[in-house]
């Protein structure tokens, strides 16, 4: 017998409302960080333990980066409290997990392509 499976798609248009309601939403508390680039030539972790410390202190931190930014996810990798993701694969999940969301001003660009109200 194979069991019957109950999950259900959720609609294009519905997911992408939910995004920008979640990504509104941190804006309206607060819990959105937008810094102007965060670039990293080597992975070192201890780099961006501080500079994740400046930025949110000792929350949880989600951080989106581009495609190109191997170095950044490396380094984000190894803390305990934050997680990188790229920007093209952002979901609701990711969002409403963590304390504080950082974004540099290019995620920002491909956020308003994809989810903008064009997009």
């Amino acid at each position: 017998p194979k069991p019957r499976d109950y999950s259900k798609n959720m609609p294009k248009k519905m997911r992408r409302g939910a995004i920008r309601s979640a990504l509104s939403t941190l804006v309206r508390d607060d819990q959105l960080v937008v810094v102007d680039k965060l670039e990293m030539d080597t992975p070192k972790t201890k780099e961006m333990r501080q500079v994740l410390n400046a930025l949110v202190g000792d929350q949880s931190a989600l951080v989106l980066v581009t495609d190109g930014q191997k170095a950044v996810r490396k380094s984000v990798s190894n803390l305990a409290n934050a997680h990188s993701i790229v920007v093209n694969y952002l979901n609701i999940r990711d969002l409403l997990k963590y304390d504080k969301v950082i974004m540099p001003l290019d995620t920002l660009e491909v956020i308003k392509s994809i989810w903008g109200k064009e997009g």
